[in-house]
């Protein structure tokens, strides 16, 4: 996810930027995240953009809407925006993506599309700032934290254009699967600029203090945990995460499957976003020092909360060209991001395989056969 170590964590926001302030800071900000619309006071604009967007998804997934406008050499449905608080409309258009995949996919998930819409629209969306995240994305949430907005670029909604339908069985087909649950994809244009966004399922609902956002790798990925509650693969040099052996099993099982699906796609740079909880959904197991030397008193109490999210990144020109531009320099020293999907997807596994361990591991202690990482 790229987090730049600001975030909201459990509803309550980390960083030192209010939620109110953080989204847009500049005027070039706002014309780059939302639509290009240059508006005086963000807040405002961002309260309407919210509201139209929830009456547009309403729309939606209540099948009452139809109509289709052509604008801007877009098809979808149009709609108005008070970009300014006194009644000075601008014309949008929403356009869902891949509407009938992802229901599908929400089907297969046992979640209806009227659970779905009560769930986004009935409620205010909260802000969380573009702040937490190198790429300036938008980031939304739903009241009770459980649904995650998205703005995402061109190249993402491309790359799930075409892996949509290989996705959804996937899900279908492993039901335990880490991957983020991506929900809906819908753009929005208005002054014939365009935003796209996703809404996924938040991997964190339930947790509390300090998240881990792994690759991996080594390069820029240390953080001051004085000031950040985000941390990075270089925090955890020295430390593992300790599970059951059946649990431990399990995990390094399914993140293999998980990146060989995304290495079968050519998609690379995804993270793995661990959150510790004390309730719900997740993996009992605890953060341990890897030399601790008293293990006979360690309980496994927290409920660790995980995820593989930023997962719609190809191997593109771009991502080659850094390569070599890193490889025979910084590579030399250190682990690169950019790599290959199938060295990227075999140094995700093996890392996890190291860092996933279990009490008797570290006791020492015999063990039943390892099974392979690849």
């Amino acid at each position: 996810m790229e987090w730049n170590g600001t975030r909201e964590v459990n509803g309550s926001f980390k960083g030192g930027t209010s939620p109110e302030s953080s989204v847009f800071d500049s005027s070039q900000e706002k014309d780059r995240a939302l639509c290009g619309c240059g508006v005086s006071g963000a807040g405002d604009w961002e309260t309407s953009l919210k509201l139209a967007l929830q009456r547009q998804i309403n729309d939606s997934l209540s099948g009452k809407a139809t109509k289709r406008s052509w604008l801007w050499g877009r098809a979808g449905r149009e709609f108005s925006l008070d970009t300014t608080g006194r009644q000075d409309y601008t014309k949008a258009l929403f356009e869902d993506i891949c509407a009938d995949e992802f229901h599908k996919i929400r089907q297969a998930a046992g979640l209806s599309d009227e659970n779905f819409r009560e769930a986004l629209c009935t409620r205010p969306l909260r802000t969380f700032g573009t702040s937490a995240s190198k790429s300036g994305s938008i980031f939304w949430r739903t009241e009770d934290n459980v649904y995650i907005f998205k703005s995402i670029p061109d190249f993402e909604v491309e790359c799930m254009q075409d892996i949509v339908s290989d996705y959804g069985q996937y899900l279908d087909d492993s039901p335990d699967s880490l991957l983020c649950r991506i929900l809906m994809m819908f753009r929005v244009t208005a002054d014939e600029k365009t935003t796209n966004f996703l809404v996924m399922q938040n991997v964190l609902t339930g947790s509390s203090g300090k998240v881990y956002d792994l690759k991996g790798t080594t390069e820029d990925r240390w953080v001051d945990p004085e000031v950040y509650t985000v941390l990075k693969d270089n925090n955890l040099a020295s430390q593992c995460f300790v599970f059951s052996k059946e649990d431990r099993h399990h995990l390094v099982r399914v993140i293999r499957d998980d990146a060989e699906f995304l290495e079968s796609h050519g998609i690379m740079d995804y993270s793995l976003i661990v959150g510790f909880g004390n309730r719900g959904d997740g993996f009992r197991g605890t953060l341990v020092d890897e030399d601790q030397s008293d293990m006979d008193d360690l309980e496994v109490e927290s409920v660790l909360k995980m995820g593989i999210v930023d997962m719609l990144q190809r191997w593109t020109a771009k991502k080659v060209a850094a390569f070599w531009l890193k490889k025979p320099t910084i590579g030399c020293c250190m682990e690169i991001d950019t790599e290959p999907p199938a060295i990227y997807c075999n140094r995700f596994v093996k890392y996890f395989f190291r860092k996933f361990t279990t009490l008797e591991s570290l006791r020492g202690e015999p063990s039943s056969s390892e099974s392979n990482v690849r």
